[in-house]
């Protein structure tokens, strides 16, 4: 009986967090903005409600017309706010942190939709990390490519090196294309 009460009361506080950060996000001020950074930044912060906060953060400058929560045609108007500057503080400590893998997944979306730069390092290191899941390297190595890092040549030799296939597959990509006489050497010698 205990068990089912703490399923249930778990479902509702998640319901309510979820409540939370939309509320935020519809109020569209950078008080609410750094709100849900700080909240996604923390290590305790449930994972869903965490990513969420950070696709909130990720869509700000863009929002949908349709309400995160409840899905009814509800549009936004509000002032334009420089939304980045919420999540640039916070955002290295997000990627290098405990956040589980959704969380990382959901930050470095964030970061590229919201063209932060002040995160290549720890999407570097991301990329260097044999323990993290393939996936989360992976989506931190484009991110460097989107964000024209200058750290993308060395995590592409990173990923070329790498035991995962489709790591290795995109550092090639990216080498071809960052040095393409390193490429056509590479051709003719085989």
């Amino acid at each position: 009986n205990d068990r089912k009460f703490a399923a249930k009361y778990e479902k509702q506080f998640q319901a309510f967090q979820l409540r939370a950060v939309n509320a935020n996000f519809r109020l569209g001020k950078i008080e609410n903005a750094k709100a849900l950074a700080e909240f996604a930044a923390q290590p305790s912060s449930p994972e869903a409600t965490a990513a969420e906060a950070l696709t909130a953060l990720a869509s700000w400058p863009e929002p949908s017309d349709r309400d995160r929560v409840v899905g009814v045609y509800r549009p936004l108007k509000r002032e334009i706010i420089n939304v980045a500057s919420a999540l640039q503080p916070v955002i290295n400590q997000i990627l290098t942190g405990h956040q589980t893998e959704p969380v990382k997944l959901a930050a470095i979306n964030a970061l590229t939709q919201l063209h932060l730069d002040n995160a290549g390092e720890s999407l570097r290191s991301l990329v260097a990390d044999t323990k993290a899941p393939a996936e989360l390297r992976l989506e931190a190595l484009r991110a460097l490519e989107q964000l024209k890092d200058s750290r993308l040549a060395d995590a592409a030799k990173i990923a070329q090196a790498d035991d995962n296939e489709l790591l290795r597959k995109e550092g090639n990509r990216l080498s071809n294309e960052l040095h393409p006489e390193d490429a056509v050497a590479q051709i003719r010698t085989t």
